[in-house]
């Protein structure tokens, strides 16, 4: 049988007989298939052909195929779902000796959940750097996130997360048009493009950390009474007062109408998918329950329970916005677009609770959800937002039992699970990160953001579109049904220290992934160039931005990261120079072998990323010994590092340039701190 990624539900072949196509040129493009071939052989059909055990969320999606010598049948209830089946038969068109050729097949297939992002198309995911913007200016850019989003067609990834984090629609002056652009070919593929910003809180105005230094791409709103000019006052917020001020009070209408229109505006420009709306990250219910009543007065009066699941509390107050907010934006529409249709709206925060949280406390939440969504009424298109769950401790799924209560309700509200679980540049960087093997715990939601699978992580992407389809297997023999065993789990896959034999091993799926993407022997070369590293968490380097700024930051301020020591993190940057040196070996052959464009931006990005690690071993080790000989060689490699730096011509594509934005102003970072050593 054909690899197929994802592997179908029911599929049966019948080894040596194929289908003749007739056609002759490839490679063939998303959507050639349906019109190629004979009239009739994709057809629309009805729900009552839906096999016994495809579950709601896979209805959209499910599609039947029939290939015969005769010909090819394809039926689904949705033209997504034929979309799927086209998917699908561009796997497996083969050359034959007459032609194109498909293998005789029945297959039956539908997805797990309704919306699997497994590709993040940021530096880290909720914030604004590209992951794609490589410095070569916008019509490169566009090509190659078009050439991306055929590839997740092609492997039925139908949510991606592309931008972040804000609403400004002025950022450049092409910002709109190229996202719209985006927008539109990925509808025309099934694909929904996620863009996130906040309703309130305003975390990056005022967060300090170097996570951060990005800014946030929108207006930043502050509680002023009257609006706009009024004098800033506090509401509700986290325990910092400089928090509490930045738009988060939901009494003030003015305010409210004002957030409104910037969103109004962004959607009637670029046609979003989702949008991702961010309040005040508090937390868990008890943290929640303190920011509530911190609220204003005016909110008092309008809301006065201190409770956060009572309509006279928070839920009353949040149902009201998200209403307001749910019904203004589905009313836009546009030449191709209808925000009723082709938009959905995910509300993330004020309660963001932890994995690790009583069942107590997830019990108080699933009640809050239940009453907000029970507040809003029967407007559609909306989904709450939650990070990774685990399980109760009798064993249920938090997700599901969310979802669940949310169905009860029956105002079409769902859960949206966003998973930080390492590779994203935020819980860690891992380059072959396989925590998508865990989304058997995210069933029942309706969609699904696994953070890792960015960039230079298309083997990643394809392991996570498997593990969403088919996230009712267990993957990999992975134990995620004893909650004790989900935490350690979590840690050492976030990490990096856990290396699945069934997923990362020669011909397992990760190492199939890499062949499927770049052939056989540019594949086997790329697949032992992620691993080089073993499981020491410290993997090869091919991204500077967090990478490397992070600890170029600890530097600057001379003081180690929190829980860390100069001497373990010379010891780390030696481990991660020497795993770059080996992976940039086999990259380089690699492309050598491959016209490929990522495998030759993921050459480049390691050669980069390993000048990098070169400076910041030795300076490292100085730092922790004051070993002049470590700072002779820092200073060598800083030469090195800016004459090649001189060499790459740069035309970013958005004013934050992705990673290459950052090389340059991150070695002169790192020059003032080496010349300042002595």
């Amino acid at each position: 049988m054909k690899l197929l990624l994802p592997e179908p539900k029911q599929a049966t072949f019948r080894p040596g007989q194929t289908f003749t196509t007739g056609l002759r040129s490839r490679p063939l493009a998303p959507g050639d298939l349906p019109r190629l071939l004979p009239e009739g052989a994709f057809s629309l059909t009805s729900p009552a052909d839906l096999p016994p055990g495809c579950p709601p969320a896979g209805r959209e999606e499910w599609y039947s195929l029939r290939v015969s010598s005769a010909g090819v049948e394809a039926r689904a209830m949705t033209d997504e779902g034929l979309l799927r089946a086209d998917s699908t038969l561009l796997q497996l068109v083969e050359d034959g000796p007459g032609g194109l050729e498909i293998p005789c097949c029945e297959i039956l297939d539908w997805p797990d959940i309704r919306f699997r992002c497994a590709s993040d198309w940021l530096l880290n995911c909720e914030i604004n750097r590209w992951g794609y913007d490589w410095g070569d200016g916008p019509e490169a850019y566009l090509s190659r996130v078009k050439r991306k989003m055929e590839m997740c067609y092609q492997y039925k990834i139908n949510q991606i997360w592309f931008d972040g984090f804000g609403w400004d629609i002025h950022r450049t002056p092409h910002y709109a048009a190229l996202m719209r652009e985006c927008t539109r070919y990925a509808r025309r593929l099934g694909i929904r493009l996620t863009f996130a910003g906040y309703g309130a809180g305003y975390g990056t105005a005022y967060q300090r950390s170097e996570l951060y230094r990005c800014g946030y791409q929108g207006q930043v709103f502050l509680n002023r009474r009257p609006w706009p000019d009024g004098e800033v006052y506090l509401c509700r917020g986290h325990r910092r007062l400089e928090g509490r001020q930045y738009g988060s009070c939901l009494s003030n209408a003015n305010l409210a109408a004002a957030k409104l229109a910037e969103m109004l505006e962004f959607v009637h420009a670029v046609e979003p998918g989702f949008m991702y709306i961010h309040d005040i990250d508090t937390g868990g219910w008890e943290a929640s329950q303190v920011s509530w009543q911190m609220r204003c007065e005016h909110c008092r009066k309008l809301w006065p329970s201190d409770s956060i699941d009572d309509p006279q509390g928070m839920a009353g107050a949040m149902a009201e916005w998200v209403r307001e907010v749910a019904e203004a934006l589905r009313q836009v529409r546009t030449e191709d677009y209808a925000a009723a249709r082709d938009l959905t709206l995910i509300f993330i925060s004020p309660l963001y609770g932890a994995c690790d949280q009583s069942d107590d406390a997830w019990e108080h939440e699933v009640s809050y959800y239940r009453l907000v969504s029970r507040l809003i009424g029967s407007v559609p298109g909306i989904e709450f937002g939650i990070r990774e769950q685990s399980l109760n401790r009798d064993g249920s799924s938090r997700v599901r039992q969310l979802a669940e209560a949310l169905d009860a309700v029956g105002h079409g509200h769902a859960c949206h699970v966003i998973a930080f679980l390492g590779g994203d540049n935020f819980t860690s960087n891992d380059l072959c990160n396989v925590s998508g093997t865990l989304s058997p715990l995210y069933l029942g939601a309706e969609s699904v953001c696994l953070s890792n699978g960015g960039v230079h992580e298309e083997p990643v992407q394809l392991l996570n579109a498997e593990c969403l389809w088919n996230a009712s297997v267990p993957h990999f023999a992975i134990e995620t049904s004893r909650v004790e065993q989900i935490q350690p789990l979590w840690r050492d896959l976030r990490e990096g220290r856990l290396r699945p034999e069934g997923a990362l091993s020669a011909d397992a799926l990760f190492h199939q992934s890499c062949q499927i993407l770049w052939g056989e022997q540019a594949g086997d070369l790329m697949h032992r160039a992620y691993l080089c590293g073993g499981e020491s968490g410290l993997g090869p380097v091919s991204r500077v931005w967090w990478v490397v700024t992070r600890d170029v930051q600890a530097l600057k301020k001379d003081r180690p990261r929190a829980g860390r020591t100069w001497e373990q993190d010379a010891k780390g940057w030696r481990q991660r120079s020497d795993a770059t040196a080996s992976a940039l070996a086999l990259a380089r052959e690699a492309a050598r072998l491959s016209k490929d464009e990522d495998v030759h931006g993921f050459a480049r990005g390691l050669e980069v990323g390993g000048l990098f690690a070169q400076v910041m071993a030795p300076l490292l080790r100085h730092r922790a010994t004051s070993d002049g000989t470590a700072l002779h060689e820092a200073r060598e490699a800083l030469r090195s590092l800016r004459d090649r730096l001189a060499e790459i011509e740069l035309r970013p594509t958005d004013i934050l340039g992705g990673d290459p934005g950052c090389w340059a102003e991150t070695m002169d970072v790192l020059a003032a701190i080496v010349e300042g050593e002595s």
